[in-house]
């Protein structure tokens, strides 16, 4: 039988370390080791006693999250010593739990872009601009980086914007939010065909036999293809809509072929309405570009609003005198 490693063990720690990688760069749930078949597995590991779930989620992981934050506050010191931008975001998770994130960006004096994420917490407080301005504030000063931050990126909301300017910070707009807000908005007007677009989608992702039907009405038509499947929306993401639509445009032939024969109560779309959908792909283009464009994260963006501001005022100026608008 093989002598245990004990705890200072070198190799210990770095099979502790990837094991580690393993939950976080993949997702795994803490539970897998547990599972018979891992354990099966760690058993080839000359030494090494498989830690247990409970050791991993808090003991394990909370000393590797305090050692990197540890690393990062010494780096981030030296590195920056100009000014920082901050973009932060609050939202709600499916269980109904509040979230708040906070990043830095900067600069080095090498001119090299740097983004490094400060916290991403629960927000046990109501949402009220003085809760996030606390928030917000600690978080700055852990990291000693109250005196260097020019400004803070957020969304419009009006309890960001209070807290934000209760602390001194001059406050930017999220461009990506704005333009959400627009074509949320203007969404609406074709709410009837979208909802009827999304019932169908539901339906194929739902229904294991309309999906092989569909999947079938592809290969039959075009041997050694790779059968593609409907998207479906994620409601708070308008791009989420276009890509939806668009999917649902281009497998207009798979569709409307796999609807006549499935014996199911479902909505069916006009030529008119298609048509319509097509027009509608034209029209999103040039915002989803725009959105995609601005949502990187290892380059600056802020020069690039006003001119994607003007590119669409363009591209829907060219869109208003194309006959598919004029009905």
């Amino acid at each position: 039988m093989n002598e245990l490693m004990n705890d200072d063990d070198e190799t210990k720690k770095k099979i502790d370390r990837d094991l580690l990688d393993l939950f976080i760069d993949n997702y795994q749930p803490f539970s897998l080791v547990e599972e018979r078949a891992f354990k099966k597995f760690a058993r080839w590991i000359p030494g090494y006693q498989l830690p247990s779930r409970k050791t991993i989620s808090t003991v394990m992981l909370s000393a590797l999250y305090n050692k990197t934050k540890s690393e990062m506050k010494m780096v981030l010191g030296p590195e920056c010593n100009y000014s920082i931008c901050l973009t932060t975001d609050l939202w709600t998770s499916r269980s109904n739990e509040s979230y708040i994130a906070i990043t830095a960006h900067y600069m080095t004096d090498d001119f090299e872009f740097k983004t490094v994420l400060l916290d991403c917490c629960n927000f046990h407080d109501s949402n009220t601009g003085e809760n996030i301005q606390e928030v917000l504030k600690n978080i700055v000063a852990e990291w000693g980086l109250t005196d260097k931050i020019i400004f803070a990126v957020a969304d419009n909301a009006d309890n960001v914007q209070k807290a934000i300017h209760n602390i001194g910070w001059k406050q930017f707009g999220c461009y990506g939010h704005i333009l959400n807000l627009i074509v949320q908005d203007s969404l609406t007007t074709v709410q009837p065909i979208l909802e009827k677009v999304k019932k169908i989608v539901r339906h194929f992702k739902t229904s294991s036999t309309a999906l092989e039907k569909l999947l079938k009405a592809q290969t039959d038509n075009t041997a050694g293809c790779i059968p593609k499947r409907l998207i479906q929306e994620v409601p708070t993401r308008w791009n989420s809509t276009f890509l939806m639509v668009q999917r649902f445009v281009e497998m207009e032939q798979y569709i409307r072929s796999t609807m006549a024969i499935l014996k199911k109560d479902l909505p069916t779309l006009t030529n008119d309405e298609w048509n319509l959908l097509s027009d509608l792909i034209k029209i999103l283009q040039p915002f989803h570009q725009a959105t995609e464009t601005i949502s990187g994260e290892n380059y600056m963006n802020g020069s690039l609003v006003i001119v994607m501001t003007r590119c669409l005022l363009a591209a829907s100026d060219k869109l208003l005198t194309e006959p598919i608008l004029e009905t």
